[in-house]
């Protein structure tokens, strides 16, 4: 399956991102820890900072064979017809469908070496501690 999903503001109920996935709840871990310069990341950095997190809906589910692409414009298009304030910074449809071994690599070269600093790593360990994991836990 294939999920369109809007992102809410969890104080104004808005929905302010329009997105895809095959994953929506690691997706919406993924998008709330990104530190990316876009509309989408400053306005969830700041939901953060007043204590909360995005709140999420599936707006529709598609089968593997059925143009998400599509969809996701339709769902853009309307929500910006309807006055929503999206932090979407395209019109939808460009997502990567199945990235060739070459743009795999490419984005993994970003991430190799990277390191965590001593206080997110301290972070890590206290939100961790006490933690247990279950089936529900498991992201695929």
């Amino acid at each position: 399956m294939i999920y369109i999903y809007a992102l809410i503001d969890p104080f104004t109920k808005e929905i302010r991102y329009i997105g895809k996935s095959i994953k929506p709840k690691e997706r919406l871990i993924n998008q709330c820890n990104e530190y990316s310069p876009t509309w989408r990341t400053n306005w969830i950095q700041s939901i953060f900072k007043q204590g909360k997190r995005p709140e999420m809906s599936i707006l529709q589910a598609l089968e593997d064979n059925e143009d998400w692409q599509d969809a996701e414009r339709k769902w853009i298009k309307k929500g910006r017809e309807m006055g929503w304030r999206l932090t979407n910074c395209t019109d939808g449809g460009d997502g990567l469908v199945n990235p060739s071994e070459e743009v795999r690599q490419k984005i993994i070269k970003t991430w190799i070496g990277r390191k965590h600093s001593e206080k997110t790593k301290k972070l890590i360990g206290e939100k961790s501690k006490g933690r247990t994991h279950t089936k529900k836990h498991k992201l695929y």
